[in-house]
């Protein structure tokens, strides 16, 4: 026992010692972004400069779990020797660590000053031509790189060297159980890793806490941020063309007209506007839409008395991809999304930018972790003001896994338009309908299979929803407002429908509020994408800058809508819907449809997805 004891508390000294040594490495790494770089930071508080190393501390003690998940299998397999043998090992394993640390974070000082964005694995695809990368660097500042960086390395190996190797140079010979002991601990390192055990895993996202672009940017950690995306960049596949590129540009301009008028459906020039983001909503279950019979009685009268889109898709099969394609009218792609990419969705336009330019307040509702999905550094990106999670609401009413059920996210809702301060512009997100399908109310729907949970919580969203605008309609703010009900994707249930069948993309679109001037259903092919250019241009608003979005009340336009599933894509045109495999490299859905059908499809897919890339 004296044995393990030993040899396990000095092994166990080290680590700390060693944990201590990378925390302070990575303060001192984001100190000297935030110098470097103080010129963007020269208008800021105290209190944002600490907010900065709190929050990403978040992230830093993710990096340092799987620093320590190494460390801790490197212990465990020298634990039979005396400390000699690991401390040789640990410290080779850690000056290749510093070397790459240091190769990441003084590159990435000067990097961000041009980018704009902190280094992720856009690096590598410089580095496949390095002489051309280095070209834009002049001679000077190439040899102050290389100084910095073994002046940061030389530091942090002495510092090492100085006072954490020692405790485990002088470790006695272990045994079973101290190899036992540290194989644990080494799996203890998922929760740092995951960033808690929340649903949401550490994503740039997570250390996003400020309307301050530069201030959400000096929290990420660079080395994290560099093997995260260089982890996601292996899903974004290139694709053989389908035509040449000319000749699939001028195809794909044949799906917009240049004709800019419009029918008009809202009154007012500058009507608050709220974008209520339904969780699953499948037109499956709308029965105006042809979808199950009594599911939304609430959402079928209220298609009644608004303007009915009948004929709208999702963009993609998740909550993140729905959100981007609604806000900022960017289509989905197969294999990966653009919201995991910092650098990517700084450049996308979004309409809660538009509103806040023209002086309305913004804000982001949702009864969840925001985090999720790296939406909360999206939504910041993208310029809302105010956004208001799970966190806002007392503990006692997140009553479901993901957060707080749709009956109190509707009120809070309710809270911020009676409390807004001049225009507004709301989005808000429900998600009592997502899996695992828990509900605060008594069972309408029957039945413990699947379908009948999801059709019985989409039931008790609906019956909040007419709660909710059966009070709206009293407020005094209504005959001003105008409500966008749209799902965020659809959903293989009830029917149980395959991941590239075009049905499950089928979603509701409804627009609601005092501010319209008429009630009607528009029958033109559209998707989640058109939400910007169609609301804009009745505002008398430009809207260039949503390049793929199109005005639906525009008579000129044609009607279409492009979705994708994984790694596929599908297009629907004219009455007929297809599906591509990328794989397979042949239409799943749709194989006998109008040759031009497919071929816009096709031309679709080859320039959004290049569109893409080149973000």
């Amino acid at each position: 026992m004296k044995k393990f004891s030993g040899a396990f508390y000095s092994r166990g000294a080290f680590l700390v010692r060693y944990s201590i040594l990378w925390l302070v490495l990575m303060m001192v790494a984001r100190l000297l972004f935030v110098v470097y770089n103080s010129g963007q930071f020269s208008h800021a508080s105290f209190s944002l400069l600490l907010g900065i190393f709190f929050h990403g501390l978040h992230m830093d003690l993710s990096l340092l779990g799987y620093i320590l998940a190494v460390s801790c299998l490197v212990i465990a397999a020298t634990a039979y020797f005396k400390g000699k043998v690991a401390a040789v090992a640990m410290a080779v394993l850690t000056v290749i660590l510093l070397t790459l640390t240091a190769i990441i974070v003084i590159p990435d000082l000067e990097l961000f000053r041009n980018w704009g964005f902190r280094m992720d694995n856009t690096i590598f695809l410089y580095l496949k031509t390095p002489k051309e990368a280095m070209a834009s660097v002049v001679g000077w500042q190439q040899i102050l790189w290389v100084l910095a960086m073994l002046l940061f390395l030389g530091a942090f190996v002495w510092g090492y060297f100085r006072y954490v190797s020692k405790t485990l140079v002088h470790a006695p010979a272990g045994g079973i159980w101290t190899s036992f002991w540290f194989i644990l601990l080494m799996g203890s390192m998922i929760l740092p890793i995951r960033g808690g055990v929340g649903i949401a895993p550490m994503n740039p996202g997570t250390v996003y806490f400020s309307t301050n672009d530069f201030a959400n940017k000096s929290a990420v950690n660079v080395v994290w941020n560099v093997f995260y995306t260089l982890s996601k960049s292996t899903t974004i596949r290139t694709y053989p063309d389908f035509f040449p590129q000319a000749n699939a540009d001028k195809l794909f301009s044949h799906l917009y007209t240049a004709s800019d008028t419009t029918d008009t459906v809202i009154r007012s020039q500058r009507p608050n506007v709220v974008i209520l983001i339904m969780e699953s909503f499948t037109a499956n279950l709308i029965e105006p839409l042809g979808g199950v019979p009594g599911i939304t009685p609430n959402l079928n009268r209220l298609a009644s008395e608004g303007i009915l889109f009948s004929h709208i898709y999702s963009s993609g099969w998740r909550s993140e991809k729905g959100l981007v394609s609604i806000v900022s009218g960017y289509p989905d792609q197969p294999t990966t999304s653009v919201i995991k990419f910092p650098s990517k969705i700084q450049r996308l336009p979004s309409l809660a930018k538009v509103f806040d330019g023209l002086g309305y307040h913004t804000g982001y509702l949702y009864g969840g972790d925001i985090n999720f999905a790296s939406m909360h550094s999206y939504l910041l990106t993208e310029g809302y003001q105010r956004l208001v999670t799970e966190d806002d609401f007392p503990d006692s009413l997140r009553e479901s896994k993901w957060g707080v059920p749709d009956g109190y996210f509707f009120p809070k809702l309710m809270e911020m338009m009676d409390t807004a301060k001049g225009s507004f512009f709301y989005s808000g997100f429900t998600l009592s309908s997502h899996e695992p399908y828990e509900v605060p109310m008594k069972t309408v729907i029957a039945g413990d299979d699947e379908a009948s949970k999801f059709e019985n919580s989409v039931y008790y969203t609906d019956m909040e929803l007419g709660k909710f605008f059966e009070e709206a309609k009293k407020k005094p703010w209504w005959s001003n407002t105008v409500f966008i009900i749209v799902a965020d994707h659809g959903h293989r249930l009830p029917a149980d429908l395959a991941a590239y069948d075009p049905k499950k993309f089928r979603i509701p679109m409804i627009w609601l509020g005092g501010a319209l001037t008429t009630s009607r259903v528009v029958d033109k092919t559209g998707g989640q994408i058109d939400i910007a250019a169609t609301l804009l241009s009745q505002l008398g608003i430009p809207h260039s800058q949503f390049k793929f979005s199109k005005n639906l009340l525009c008579p000129a336009q044609p009607g279409w809508a492009y979705f994708t599933y994984n790694d596929g894509f599908g297009f629907a045109m004219d009455g007929s819907a297809v599906s591509y495999d990328n794989l397979s490299k042949k239409f799943v859905v749709g194989a006998n449809a109008p040759d031009s059908v497919k071929t816009y499809g096709e031309a679709a897919f080859q320039v959004l997805h290049k569109d893409f890339d080149g973000l």
